[in-house]
């Protein structure tokens, strides 16, 4: 019988190769997230939440400028659902106010 020593790397190679897979696995190979697929998947309610906090960070941004209201930084997707709406009322009022204001004129 040969030493370990006096292997050549392709008789590694082609033992490995023999030897694989094994008949039980190690417990390790399931990997840690043990969710299903399906809830790793991004849905479309997940775009739109992420959609919204964009808008929430970027309305948060008028704040500075504007001081009219401001986003608590521990807000829920919900708060920030209804900050961003209310934001885009008052988007809407204005260039509407503006469009009537100047179509008088």
């Amino acid at each position: 019988m040969e030493s370990q020593d006096e292997m050549t790397e392709a008789e590694i190679d082609r033992n490995l190769e023999e030897s694989y897979p094994a008949s039980d696995p190690p417990s390790w190979t399931l990997g840690t997230d043990h969710k299903p697929a399906q809830s790793r998947k991004t849905t479309r309610g997940d775009s739109v939440r992420l959609v919204f906090h964009k808008l929430a960070r970027l309305f948060n941004g008028l704040h500075w400028m504007i001081g009219i209201t401001t986003l608590p930084p521990t807000a829920t997707p919900r708060e920030e659902r209804s900050f961003v709406l209310m934001w885009i009322g008052i988007v809407v009022f204005i260039i509407g106010f503006f469009a009537i204001f100047f179509y008088l004129l």
